[in-house]
């Protein structure tokens, strides 16, 4: 594939300006809904806890410090929006679960998602943005192979 000379719209760029809009976008509703104590960073603790994880498990999987996530975690069990429990398998681990506050929070974060992908589903049309999506599902699948992370 031919290089536009000095392209400034590498896939770099344009990934990284879809997500800061999810991620403003995200943070402007959430505050209007009565979360206005937290901002972005809590972002990766939603994405990657799941039904429960470890700390270090959540750090790996957002690519950041283990401090890092202890900290925000640590705020969020502040907050009440997740809790930690003895690890079954290994007693000197906690795991991080949601709790009903944490799950609220993190769907109405997927409802502005929501809301985000129908607005530029129309701006650009369903069929574009569904392709869109595809081609991006085909990227990451690749790049997990290759990788073998998420």
């Amino acid at each position: 594939m031919a290089k536009k000379p000095n392209n400034i719209n590498h896939i770099g760029r344009l990934v990284r300006n879809i997500y800061i809009a999810v991620t403003d976008e995200s943070h402007k509703v959430l505050r209007q809904e009565g979360y206005s104590d937290l901002d972005g960073s809590y972002s990766i603790i939603f994405q990657h806890i799941g039904t429960g994880a470890r700390a270090t498990d959540i750090a790996v999987k957002a690519r950041t410090s283990k401090q890092n996530v202890k900290y925000l975690l640590e705020v969020l069990e502040k907050k009440g929006l997740v809790r930690r429990k003895q690890d079954a398998k290994d007693g000197r681990a906690w795991i991080f679960e949601l709790t009903g506050k944490g799950h609220d929070y993190r769907n109405a974060g997927l409802r502005v998602i929501a809301a985000l992908e129908k607005k530029w589903a129309e701006a650009i049309g369903e069929t574009r943005y569904f392709q869109l999506i595809k081609n991006l599902e085909v990227l990451n699948t690749y790049i997990i192979e290759q990788n073998g992370t998420a």
